[in-house]
């Protein structure tokens, strides 16, 4: 049996994981995005001006399988995660992992 710690979100990770998704340009100065407490809204992937022109299909396949769709998104930030010490994230749903890779991302 695996223990996971829970570790709250620094200001600095969070900060961190907005630029890193604005980097990317999934994110701008005029999108809402909302990281509170280990919880990160997924929407400014079909919100953001990048997800614009496609947001309806994004939405569409996010919501066809929510369970894969937000572990890439962790994946995507999991590096910032791991740096962070990061255990235990909710997106649609709640997921654990030690190193942030699709594969060992666990629902819980």
């Amino acid at each position: 049996m695996k223990l996971f710690i829970f570790v709250i979100m620094t200001e600095e990770c969070k900060k961190e994981i907005l630029e890193y998704v604005e980097s990317q340009g999934w994110f701008d100065n005029t999108d809402i995005i909302d990281i509170s407490i280990n919880f990160l809204d997924p929407s400014y992937f079909y919100q953001s001006k990048k997800g614009r022109g496609r947001s309806d299909r994004i939405l569409h396949v996010w919501s066809s399988d929510y369970e894969k769709m937000d572990k890439y998104l962790l994946e995507f930030i999991g590096h910032i995660l791991k740096k962070h010490n990061i255990k235990k994230m909710t997106v649609h749903g709640d997921y654990q992992s030690n190193d942030w890779t699709f594969n060992t991302i666990k629902k819980i």
